[in-house]
């Protein structure tokens, strides 16, 4: 916990500082998939090599974010705060200053390090700070990333087309390190207890993650099935190895509790799902947009706008009502909308004509955009609270659990994705398949949402 006498009135700035976090992350990510067309063209590599700079990412993340549970709890909430915020900022220099695309790649994981603990350890971090409106206060923090999903589109777009790719990795760093120093001043120290890493079993955990992205990777390079099936293979040796040494272990990088209890179960499924068909799908709407519809870089920025403001609308209005409405509804209601978007998305309309009027293609997409970020910030709230209210006190725990799973989601989807658009080399049936196809999963994925808990009152 942190200290008693810190006062009451610093645990706003500290929130500030939190979110700006978050803001800076989600900003990055988003400014990254958009400037992804240009990175792709500029170091003249192919759509499977380029894709990990996107998927890096996400592999990074998944592994960093559970693990900064644990790493809080042996040296306090601040030191991993400010160390993570150190290592975005060295990452996201180095990115800008990469000669290829290799050693961006290489250059883009040091940053995701670093990025990977924010959303656990802020969410810890609030959750002791605020323990009076948990919940309100951890829907907020979180909605920070719509705000950065607003903003990172649209000054990504600007910035490759005024600057460079590497401007959006310059951007992160003047604030980064404002954001650094107040950290050290404003956030209180958190108590810590003794404790150790299973360095053995973290790295078994990362190397299957590794090994399963390479083979999706090598599906579409090699010429015979014989190296990505060999990946495959270790992938499921190492995770294998990994789980049996966790059940004997004490000291978890995974708490197995999480992995057995039905609540947490279906939520980890949905994460996954959600992950590979949310986050994973939409780094790939920038290049849609250029491939497909032939827009600019900077329109298919500014095009995003509208679903983050749909996002922060519906967040925003969730976080407030969450008590009243439960989790359930919700997500139902977000999946729906989901599903929705991405079928129309599928479908593929030029200039369509509705009611007799007819909508060009950018105030079409525009809307579809909107819509889809409703139902994101629709669910967000309610997936991001659904299990920290069961065990409030493993709040970071929890966060970089469920954070881990969406991350292996989207991973998985921008490995296959990328795989797919390479091997049909059409982008316009490329990009239906894909489409339809993480629609079908989302439908199937609903029935998921009944087994967790109905309300913050209920566990079943």
């Amino acid at each position: 916990m942190f200290p008693e006498s810190k006062p009451q009135s610093s645990r706003y700035l500290v929130f500030i500082i939190c979110c700006v976090s978050l803001l800076l992350t989600s900003i990055s990510n988003t400014s990254v998939s958009v400037a992804y067309p240009i990175i792709t063209s500029h170091f003249s590599s192919s759509l499977v090599i380029s894709g990990w700079v996107l998927s890096i990412n996400l592999i990074v993340c998944a592994i960093i974010m559970p693990l900064s549970g644990r790493l809080t709890e042996i040296f306090g909430k601040k030191l991993v705060f400010t160390g993570s915020l150190a290592l975005f900022v060295t990452g996201s220099l180095l990115c800008a200053l990469a000669p290829n695309i290799y050693l961006l790649i290489f250059f883009r994981l040091i940053q995701s390090l670093g990025a990977g603990s924010f959303l656990p350890t802020t969410a810890g971090i609030i959750s002791e700070l605020f323990p009076d409106a948990r919940q309100r206060m951890l829907g907020l923090l979180t909605s920070t990333f719509t705000i950065g999903m607003l903003i990172g589109p649209n000054l990504g777009g600007w910035l490759v087309s005024e600057y460079s790719w590497s401007s959006v990795f310059w951007f992160n760093v003047p604030f980064g390190l404002l954001a650094f120093i107040f950290a050290i001043f404003i956030i209180p120290k958190s108590r810590f207890s003794k404790g150790e890493i299973d360095l053995t079993a973290l790295g078994l955990f990362a190397g299957s993650l590794f090994a399963l992205i390479t083979g999706f990777t090598e599906l579409n390079k090699s010429a015979t099935w014989a190296i990505p099936a060999g990946l495959f293979a270790l992938a499921i040796i190492l995770i294998t190895v990994y789980l049996r040494r966790e059940s004997k272990s004490e000291h978890h990088i995974l708490d197995p509790y999480f992995l057995k209890s039905k609540a947490f179960v279906a939520s980890n499924i949905y994460n996954f799902m959600w992950g590979l068909t949310t986050i994973g799908i939409n780094s790939f709407v920038p290049l849609f947009l250029v491939k497909v519809y032939g827009m600019s870089t900077l329109l298919s920025g500014v095009l995003l706008t509208p679903r983050s403001v749909g996002t922060i609308i519906a967040a925003f209005s969730t976080s407030f009502f969450l008590t009243k409405w439960g989790y359930r509804r919700p997500m139902i209601a977000g999946n729906i909308l989901n599903i929705v978007t991405l079928f129309i998305l599928g479908v593929e309309y030029m200039d369509p004509t509705i009611l007799g009027v007819t909508i060009n293609n950018t105030a079409w997409i525009g809307l579809i955009m909107f819509i889809s970020g409703i139902g994101m910030g629709t669910i967000g709230p309610a997936i991001d609270n659904v299990l920290v209210d069961l065990m409030p006190e493993r709040a970071g725990t929890i966060t970089g659990m469920k954070g881990m799973f969406r991350q292996i989601g989207g991973a998985t989807t921008i490995a296959l994705t990328t795989m797919f658009l390479e091997t049909v080399n059409d982008f316009n049936l490329g990009f239906q398949i894909v489409f339809w196809t993480i629609c079908l999963l989302q439908i199937i994925t609903t029935p998921v949402i009944f087994l967790m808990p109905r309300d913050p009152k209920s566990k079943n």
